[in-house]
């Protein structure tokens, strides 16, 4: 799915999308196969949000986009060294659950 962007820029393209985003549109995916399988009528749909722990160097930053694109019922940044120690943990923690 491409999403366009909010707003003119000088090279067209598409919004980008973060992992949670993504995962989202590919659940909506596999849900309306399987749908489409069992001869209903698909009606799952992705989400447009996004959630984010971004690694920038020393400063890495956290984001909710709720949806992605403005308006925006919730938008949350943060930044610090915390997003790094908690991206660690997530990735631990997935990784001990796979």
């Amino acid at each position: 799915m491409v999403i366009p962007p909010a707003e003119k820029i000088p090279v067209p393209t598409g919004t980008p999308k973060t992992g949670y985003m993504i995962e989202s549109m590919v659940l909506a995916i596999v849900q309306n196969i399987k749908a489409e399988l069992a001869g209903k009528q698909p009606d799952a749909r992705g989400t447009w949000n996004a959630i984010c722990l971004a690694d920038m160097g020393n400063t890495d930053a956290a984001f909710v986009a709720l949806p992605q694109i403005p308006s925006r019922n919730v938008a949350w940044f943060k930044k610090g060294k915390w997003v790094h120690l908690a991206k660690i943990a997530f990735e631990k923690s997935f990784l001990l659950n796979m």
